[in-house]
């Protein structure tokens, strides 16, 4: 059993550093990439998208802009590269990934940072000064052109849930995880301290949620 367990967190592992790595200015996948989309009447569709993790939309290339999609509370789930997409209220998406007794719902959710102009020696330093974009518009209302010699860094802030009676529920630490498996208290424990699990590791993390939910 315990190979088993191991097996699948390797595969989730996996998904999870290449969420990571490909993220390139908020988008979750390096490019807009085949997608099927599952609709609640039944109805499918294909289409190529991307998820911008920064507006939290799912999007698609016409006519040479980014646009994100309508009335996303129509689709039952979005299908990419072996991953689903279900959305959620506020017109973004969960990633969902399912274990045995239940599921994990991420909000996948990047911030851009100025970091500054070049200063000397090729520091970077920031100011109020230092924010002068060329920008123009997309549906998504957030794409810039950067000016010379300026920094954006990306922070990645993706948070995990899951759902009790229809809510969806943080898990992103353990004390939060406890509290929704409060059966389970002395077992998670022991868990994390023999498996050294850190919970500000999404790897670890989901590692902890698939030892709860199976």
């Amino acid at each position: 059993m315990k190979n088993i367990i191991l097996t699948i967190i390797t595969v989730l592992s996996f998904q999870l550093v290449s969420a990571q790595e490909e993220r390139i200015n908020g988008f979750l996948f390096p490019t807009f990439s085949q997608a099927k989309i599952l609709y609640k009447t039944g109805k499918t569709q294909e289409n190529s998208l991307n998820y911008d993790a920064i507006s939290q939309q799912m999007v698609f290339v016409k006519n040479d802009q980014v646009l994100a999609i309508a009335n996303p509370m129509v689709i039952d789930t979005i299908f990419i590269k072996g991953r689903k997409f279900i959305p959620n209220k506020d017109d973004a998406f969960y990633e969902i990934i399912n274990y045995k007794n239940g599921s994990v719902y991420i909000e996948r959710k990047s911030e851009l940072i100025n970091a500054g102009k070049e200063g000397g020696y090729g520091t970077f330093s920031q100011t109020s000064a230092t924010t002068s974009f060329d920008s123009f518009s997309s549906s998504t209302g957030r794409y810039s052109k950067l000016t010379i010699k300026e920094k954006i860094e990306e922070t990645i802030k993706d948070r995990f849930f899951v759902k009790i009676n229809d809510n969806m529920v943080p898990v992103d630490n353990l004390k939060k995880i406890i509290k929704v498996f409060p059966d389970k208290k002395d077992a998670i424990k022991d868990f994390v301290k023999n498996n050294e699990i850190n919970c500000k590791n999404d790897d670890d993390l989901l590692y902890l949620l698939l030892f709860c939910l199976n």
